[in-house]
C-alpha cells in the first residue's frame, strides 16, 4: 500500500464510521476513492449489541436539548438533522423501514440489529466503498494538504480524514480510545473520557435487598439542588444500583468526581405514584387494625417484602418481625418518608468495560459543527461518539452518531471534489 492515495479515509468501521462510507459514496457518485478502516475482523461489532441485539437507532422525542451540553453549539441546520424524522427519512433512502414502540425508541422494523448492519453494509457494497478490515490505523499525521496514515498493514497518503472510531466505552467491541490519541496528534485537545450510561456504585450495603426491582422516580442532589431526575425500573445490587434510569444518572455523577465536587446523593422514591399523605394515612391505619402483625406483611401491602423490611430497619431500627402494637406513631411516619426518600450516596460509575458510551472526547469548541471540521487540522473531520458529546439511553447517541456522520461525509467529500475541479 505505500504510496497509495485515496481521497477520503474513514477510520473506525462502527456505527458513524459506517454512515459516514455510505453518506460519502452516495454523495461523490464514485467520483471519490473512499475506504472505511476497522481494527475489527468485521464491521459494525459494537452495533449489533446495542438495544439488547434490536439496535434502537434513534427516538421521538431527540432535539438538540436531549444531549448532555448546552444545545447552543448546535448550528441550526444540524439541530434538524438531530430529530428523529430526519433519522426515518435518512435510513428509508438507504433501504431500512423503521418502527418505534410506546416509550419513542425506534428500532428497524426486523427487530433485529443485523439489519441495520446489512443495510449500511449493502450500500458500501452499491458505492464501490473499500471496507478495510482486520487494519489499525497507527498514526496519521499532516503531510502538505493532506495526510499521511501509518496501519498495521502499510502506508498511504489520503486528502481527507474522518475520525470515526467511537470512544472507550465496551472495550471488548474495539473501543479503545485509540481516535483520542488520533486527534491529540493532530493538536486537538481531549476532555478527559468517563463511562457514561453504566450502573452506580454506593457506599451503603445493598445486599438484604439484592435483586429487588420497582419502579422508581430517582433524583440526584448535591446538597439541597436537584442536579438531575429520571423515573423507571430500579434493579438493586449488594453494592451498586441499575436500570436506564439510574444509567441517565451516570453521566453527572462521573463529571461530579471529575470536578472534585463532593459525592452526590440519590434520593429515590420507592412509590413514585401514591402521595406521601395517602401513603401515610394508609401505613398508620393499617398498623392500628393488625397490631399483632409482623411490620413486615404491613409494608407487604405497598411493596416488596424485603424491600420493605429493609427500609423498616433503615428508617427506625425496626426488625422485620415486630408487632405493630410495639411501633409508635412516629416510627411508622418515619417509614413512609423513608419510602419517599431513600437516600443512598453515589460513590463512582462501573468502568468502561460496562459502560453502554463514554462522555468526554475531542472538545467541541475545537470543532466547527456546520462541517464537522477540525479548527486545527485542514482538510480534518470528525464524527460520532469520539467528540465530546453524549446522551442518555434510548437512541440518542446513535442518533447524534448518523447525524455527525452525515455532515463530516457531505463535507469531506464537497472538499474533494472542490480540488478536483480546480
Amino acid at each position: 500500500m505505500k504510496n497509495t492515495t485515496i481521497d477520503i479515509a474513514i477510520i473506525g468501521g462502527g456505527a458513524a464510521g459506517l454512515m459516514c462510507g455510505c453518506i460519502a459514496g452516495r454523495e461523490s457518485h464514485g467520483r471519490l476513492s473512499i475506504a472505511v478502516f476497522e481494527q475489527n475482523s468485521k464491521t459494525g461489532r459494537k452495533l449489533l449489541a446495542t438495544g439488547n441485539g434490536r439496535c434502537n437507532l434513534g427516538n421521538t422525542s431527540s432535539s438538540a436539548d436531549s444531549y448532555f451540553c448546552d444545545s447552543s453549539v448546535f448550528p441550526d441546520e444540524m439541530k434538524q438533522c438531530l430529530t428523529f424524522e430526519y433519522t426515518k427519512s435518512l435510513f428509508l433512502s438507504l433501504g431500512l423501514m423503521i418502527k418505534t414502540d410506546s416509550a419513542g425508541r425506534a428500532y428497524p422494523q426486523s427487530g433485529n440489529a443485523s439489519s441495520v448492519l446489512d443495510v449500511l453494509r449493502n450500500n458500501l457494497k452499491k458505492y464501490g466503498i473499500e471496507e478495510r478490515i482486520d487494519e489499525k490505523v497507527l498514526s496519521v499525521r499532516k503531510n502538505g494538504g493532506g495526510f499521511i496514515i501509518t496501519t498495521s498493514k502499510g502506508e498511504f497518503a489520503a486528502k481527507c480524514v474522518i475520525i470515526a472510531c467511537g470512544g472507550a466505552a465496551s472495550p471488548v467491541f474495539g473501543s479503545d480510545g485509540s481516535g483520542f490519541a488520533l486527534a491529540k496528534s493532530l493538536g486537538h485537545t481531549v476532555t478527559k473520557p468517563y463511562p457514561s450510561l453504566t450502573p452506580i456504585f454506593v457506599s451503603e450495603d445493598l445486599r438484604p435487598v439484592k435483586g429487588v426491582r420497582c419502579e422508581c422516580a430517582v433524583k440526584l442532589l448535591s446538597g439541597d439542588s436537584v442536579i438531575a431526575c429520571e423515573h423507571g425500573e430500579l434493579q438493586i445490587n449488594d453494592n451498586n444500583i441499575s436500570g436506564i434510569c439510574v444509567f441517565n444518572l451516570s453521566h453527572y455523577v462521573n463529571q461530579a468526581y471529575s470536578e472534585g465536587e463532593p459525592a452526590p446523593c440519590i434520593s429515590i422514591d420507592l412509590l413514585p405514584d401514591v402521595n406521601i399523605n395517602k401513603l401515610k394515612s394508609f401505613i398508620v391505619k393499617t398498623a392500628l387494625d393488625n397490631r399483632d402483625a409482623p411490620i413486615d406483611e404491613v409494608l407487604t401491602g405497598v411493596m416488596n417484602k424485603k424491600l420493605g423490611a429493609f427500609i423498616a430497619k433503615k428508617a427506625a431500627g425496626l426488625s422485620p418481625a415486630v408487632r405493630c402494637g410495639d411501633i409508635s406513631k412516629r416510627e411508622l411516619i418515619s417509614v413512609c418518608n423513608e419510602i419517599k426518600d431513600f437516600r443512598l450516596t453515589a460513590k463512582k460509575t462501573f468502568d468502561f468495560s460496562k459502560a453502554q458510551v463514554s462522555g468526554g472526547g475531542v472538545k467541541r469548541e475545537e470543532i466547527d459543527f456546520n462541517t464537522m471540521s477540525s479548527k486545527k487540522a485542514d482538510r480534518l473531520f470528525f464524527a460520532g461518539e469520539v467528540v465530546d458529546i453524549d446522551a442518555a439511553c434510548g437512541g440518542f447517541n446513535l442518533q447524534w452518531a448518523w447525524t455527525s456522520a452525515v455532515i463530516s461525509a457531505k463535507s469531506a467529500v464537497l472538499r474533494c471534489l472542490n480540488d478536483k475541479n480546480k
